[in-house]
């Protein structure tokens, strides 16, 4: 009986969600997102982490939105990470001007295992330094 509950959800998970985003689409520009994410084992407590993003929007023709992360991942414990990175990110604005900015992130993660399932929570503070409003922001998520 979990089983079929189980399945009965995911099944309208799967069905319904594009109904809630079918307002949202533009058929006018084809955009082109790539994200690229490379982790690389040091010592078996520490990890190198890189990630890379471009957008290019106006059916390919423009450059939108690039973005470049480098960091380290240190595993203090089993099940729980920390990561302090900087992030370059160039976004083109309103004006189709470029807009840079820079984020020192410092992420932390727990995760806890159970029998048949995991959870586990990110919380991430960033100090967000950019032309006219440096900012700092907290980002959880479970």
């Amino acid at each position: 009986m979990r089983n079929l509950l189980i399945l009965i959800l995911t099944a309208a998970i799967i069905v319904f969600s594009p109904l809630a985003s079918t307002g949202q689409t533009d058929d006018s520009d084809f955009q082109f997102w790539n994200d690229l994410q490379v982790t690389v084992p040091v010592t078996k407590k520490l990890d190198i982490y890189t990630a890379a993003t471009i957008q290019f929007h106006s059916n390919l023709s423009k450059l939108d939105n690039t973005r470049f992360s480098i960091g380290a991942t240190v595993k203090p414990a089993k099940g729980f990470s920390i990561t302090p990175f900087v992030t370059f990110l160039s976004d083109r604005n309103s004006r189709n001007n470029f807009r840079y900015e820079y984020r020192y992130v410092l992420r932390g993660v727990y995760k806890h295992d159970f029998e048949q399932f995991s959870i586990s929570h990110r919380s991430q503070i960033e100090y967000r330094y950019r032309p006219g409003a440096n900012t700092w922001r907290y980002r959880p998520s479970v």
